[in-house]
């Protein structure tokens, strides 16, 4: 999994953050007791606190699942809901939010495999985005489409399949 997102990307600091997220990942799904685990995800809270959060300043809660082979052109400012699930081969660019569309409204997006999210755009709320999608440059999608649509405006609207 972590080869695929290493290949993948070419920028330095996207590596850096999904091997500490995908640490955080594989010691939640380990075997162990939780004050094992609690002192195995040291590392992951030190990296997730001073690299993700402070200089990245980007939300990626280990929650969110994320097939192998996202890619992130400068990953700075990506903020992504717990609930976020991410299909193999998104290109996810800088200052993009996955996130809530009303405050204390559940929200379960998901975003199909091989979706291009231009730089700025915002999900908001429990939409599915289709497999092949292209979302312009700060959008703001507060809807589901289809596969292969090209969306962009505020808020967003197909503006070509």
């Amino acid at each position: 999994m972590l080869i695929k997102d290493l290949r993948a990307n070419h920028h330095f600091w996207s590596w850096v953050l999904l091997i500490i997220f995908r640490y955080g990942q594989f010691i939640d799904n380990l075997p162990l007791p939780k004050i094992i685990k609690l002192i195995l995800s040291t590392p992951y809270f030190l990296g997730d606190t001073i690299i993700i959060e402070g200089l990245l300043h980007c939300h990626f809660p280990r929650t969110v699942k994320i097939e192998p082979g996202i890619s992130l052109f400068h990953p700075y400012g990506i903020m992504l809901n717990r609930n976020t699930v991410i299909g193999s081969g998104v290109i996810i660019r800088n200052n993009v939010t996955i996130g809530v569309k009303h405050q204390g409204e559940p929200t379960f997006a998901v975003i199909e495999s091989g979706v291009d999210i231009g730089a700025g755009a915002k999900i908001l709320g429990s939409v599915r985005i289709g497999r092949y999608c292209k979302i312009g440059a700060n959008a703001v999608v507060l809807k589901n489409f289809s596969a292969g649509s090209i969306i962009a405006g505020v808020p967003a609207k197909k503006i070509r399949t």
